[in-house]
């Protein structure tokens, strides 16, 4: 039980989550104990305010960006204030999820 011996204070538990549905994405949260819900896909505003109303801790979004572009403050701030605590940006490369190493500039 690795969890049980992390100080209070330490790394935190966090899932990432694709195509699941909001009820998986509660129970695994549950049922792990977990401490943020990454959405890999940055999901809908409906599912980001349900989503919030019914997790505690924090929700970060994933946008997938262009190495070469970036993503409009105006999204950013419509995330913020659908409850995301953080916004997580990865390079879009086609045909891959994420994780791939490709830098943005």
């Amino acid at each position: 039980a690795l969890f049980g011996v992390l100080p209070a204070g330490g790394p935190k538990r966090v899932g990432v989550f694709g195509a699941q549905t909001d009820a998986e994405i509660l129970a695994i949260a549950e049922s792990a104990g977990l401490d943020v819900l990454q959405l890999t896909y940055g999901a809908e505003r409906e599912r980001r305010i349900g989503l919030r109303s019914h997790f505690a801790g924090e929700i970060w979004a994933v946008a997938h960006v262009p190495p070469s572009a970036s993503v409009p403050a105006d999204t950013l701030r419509r995330w913020y204030d659908d409850g995301i605590d953080a916004i997580v940006l990865d390079a879009a490369v086609p045909g891959q999820l994420g994780g791939t190493g490709v830098r943005l500039s």
